[in-house]
């Protein structure tokens, strides 16, 4: 019996050392997440780290779970069972959240035993206040980036709005433009307003094809505004 003691006690503290080689672990905002019905998930307050405190390597596997609900109640796009940490060891979200009500989201960093349970809680929309910064309308060469990047300022009750998410999305299928900065085909950039309610998207570059596209801006549910864009001929 004392032989089998000491086996249990030598074996269980390898295996969990096994099933967690370099120390990860969560670390932020981690106790809640609220967001508006209509909006973005926003969990870029939640951090994957190592046990050093330096952030875990760009695409750390995170699976995530839904606890006890059907997650397409809640949200309209999903991107497959796992999440990738991205710069810093921060967490991307979902999409435009579809209904009121809790869940809780379990996280686990994958092939380890560490885990969290996030609750959610989707509110009511609120009414936000647009306003263009940016030019309305801009133009730039095919092939070449637009000088000026799409700004907007949100208000809530007259006051700026702190910290909402805000999704810029470039339409048009043949002439079109992407936010290649960050990835060749990327069409959308989310983003979230500062202190002071700007939020100002990436850097866009147009494609080959001459033509007027509209980048289509939404805070909040269904309040969208719009930006003209057109690209044209180098000669």
């Amino acid at each position: 019996m004392k032989k089998l003691l000491v086996a249990i006690i030598i074996v269980l503290p390898f295996f969990a050392k096994a099933q967690n080689p370099l120390g990860y672990k969560f670390s932020g905002s981690v106790t809640g997440l609220t967001v508006q019905k209509g909006g973005y998930i926003p969990m870029n307050t939640i951090k994957i780290l190592k046990s050093d405190g330096s952030p875990a390597p760009q695409g750390t596997p995170v699976d995530y779970q839904f606890v006890g609900v059907d997650p397409l109640i809640y949200v309209s796009s999903l991107s497959g069972p796992v999440l990738g940490a991205g710069a810093g060891g921060s967490l991307s979200g979902f999409g435009a959240t579809k209904a009121v009500g809790s869940f809780t989201l379990k996280l686990t960093i994958a092939q380890t035993n560490v885990s969290v349970n996030v609750p959610v809680t989707i509110t009511a929309p609120l009414a936000y206040s647009i306003q263009r910064i940016s030019s309305v309308s801009q133009t730039a060469f095919v092939n070449s980036e637009f000088l000026e990047n799409t700004s907007i300022r949100v208000f809530l009750n007259n006051a700026p709005a702190a910290n909402i998410p805000v999704s810029f999305l470039i339409t048009g299928a043949a002439a079109t433009a992407t936010y290649s900065a960050n990835a060749p085909t990327a069409k959308t950039y989310v983003g979230f307003t500062d202190a002071n309610g700007y939020a100002t998207a990436g850097k866009m570059v147009a494609n080959g094809t001459t033509g007027t596209f509209y980048i289509n801006i939404t805070v909040g549910a269904n309040q969208v505004i719009k930006f003209s864009c057109t690209n044209v001929p180098t000669n």
